[in-house]
């Protein structure tokens, strides 16, 4: 069966208890693609990016903890939605819950090798990126 993603959901996958599902979700997380990377051209996942935490099994689920690359990130949502998503349609998996966490903050110390390799060469093309506070931000659109 294919879900959003235009991937297979990952049937093939056989839980035979908690610690088979929270692999499984961690294994998931692969198809979940960071939206600017999108935009930008790049095939990068969530995890690739670095921005989970951890991935638990609490009382009756599991639960993923999850951070942005900006605190105030306009894709949050969207990448909660598909971190459930696609979670949903494991087999083994009753119950998802996604946890926004604000810290630690992200930095880049946290990219894969795959996403150490993009970036760098990024920066090598355009420069070092320039994050502005989002007062400041909001200072200079009014």
């Amino acid at each position: 069966m294919n879900n959003r993603f235009g991937t297979k959901a990952m049937r093939s996958i056989s839980n035979h208890g908690p610690v088979d599902a929270v692999d499984a979700v961690w294994r998931s997380l692969n198809e979940v693609k960071d939206p600017c990377n999108v935009l930008s051209g790049h095939d990068l996942s969530i995890v690739d990016m670095g921005l989970i935490n951890r991935v638990e099994i609490v009382d009756d689920g599991i639960e993923v903890g999850v951070t942005f690359t900006e605190p105030a990130c306009l894709f949050g949502y969207r990448i909660i939605e598909d971190i459930e998503d696609l979670a949903a349609a494991l087999p083994g998996v009753a119950k998802i819950r996604v946890v926004p966490e604000p810290f630690p903050l992200w930095d880049e110390s946290r990219l894969s090798k795959k996403a150490r390799e993009i970036y760098a060469h990024k920066k090598a093309r355009f420069g070092q990126r320039r994050t502005l506070p989002l007062v400041q931000v909001m200072e200079e659109r009014t």
